[in-house]
């Protein structure tokens, strides 16, 4: 997967399915990132990154609009990746 950039527009939420490890970085104004099954919101300014496994399903806002980099990430040698799971 290429660096891909992605424009949220003012009042036009982009749901993102991640195909796998990605870095989302911020390029330009403010995005508000829900992730599915995850109680924690993040919000990017210009130049924050936020990073997101794969099959993560991302609900980005911006506020009001603003830029994205999508880009795939490669675990670092020697990194074991883990997987987790919600309570039932």
């Amino acid at each position: 997967m290429p660096s891909s950039l992605v424009v949220v527009e003012p009042g036009r939420p982009v749901r993102l399915v991640c195909p796998a490890d990605v870095a989302v970085t911020c390029v330009a104004g403010i995005a508000w990132i829900t992730t599915a099954r995850d109680t924690r919101d993040v919000v990017l300014a210009q130049g924050d990154r936020h990073l997101a496994a794969r099959r993560a399903r991302l609900f980005i806002n911006g506020m009001p609009g603003c830029v994205l980099r999508v880009e795939r990430q490669r675990p670092a040698p020697g990194m074991v990746r883990c997987a987790t799971r919600s309570a039932r």
